[in-house]
């Protein structure tokens, strides 16, 4: 069903770029997935991840805002990503430098992104249905699943923000409230074109 879908945009948009959000829980395996297994190679595919584009950490941290506001609203710089990246996408333009955060460095640094005029571009990461963001996209994915789930998998994998009881303070103060807040003011499933629910821990079915 998926497949059939992104062919299906593809084609009405055969001659510009397609501009495909994949939103929420799972994101990142949904797109890699869709970009290495159900896009034929016969345009060009670009995936974007959001988290490369974050503001430094000074921007984002010890702002003296609830430590979830300040994700929400500070982790990307929300309105200048629109002329800095958005903008760009939806442009004739076939080059264009983008901000990217070095996290080596903690600083921005402009890398050049060569996008084909007819090109599938995805792009992944959260609140990506902000009012700000949401008209660049000609659809999107909302990825959802279980809290459960959820938690176990941040446990696995966020191993760098300390112990398993550092790493649930960190997403009980920060993220999960931030992705609370999201859900109540932008209702993101219910604006998606295509909701899926990844009931599975360790692998997201490309073919559903």
């Amino acid at each position: 069903m998926l497949n059939e879908w992104i062919q299906s945009l593809m084609k009405r948009h055969s001659h510009d770029r397609t501009i495909i959000g994949i939103d929420g829980s799972g994101k990142t395996t949904l797109a890699q997935c869709i970009q290495r297994d159900l896009l034929d190679g016969s345009r060009q595919t670009v995936l974007i991840h959001l988290d490369d584009h974050i503001m430094p950490s000074s921007n984002r941290y010890g702002t003296g805002m609830p430590q979830w506001r300040e994700y929400y609203e500070l982790q990307w710089d929300v309105i200048g990503l629109k002329s800095t990246l958005f903008d760009f996408l939806t442009s004739p333009h076939l080059l264009f430098h983008v901000p990217f955060y070095d996290k080596h460095t903690d600083r921005i640094i402009q890398k050049q992104l060569d996008v084909q005029q007819d090109a599938v571009v995805l792009v992944e990461g959260v609140f990506l249905q902000r009012p700000e963001w949401i008209g660049y996209f000609d659809a999107v994915i909302f990825v959802d699943c279980p809290f459960p789930i959820r938690k176990r998998r941040v446990i696995s994998r966020d191993g760098y923000l300390g112990n398993e009881s550092e790493i649930l303070k960190a997403y009980q103060n920060r993220y999960w409230p931030a992705e609370d807040y999201y859900m109540a003011t932008m209702r993101p499933m219910e604006h998606a074109i295509i909701y899926h629910i990844n009931d599975e821990w360790s692998e997201f079915p490309c073919d559903d």
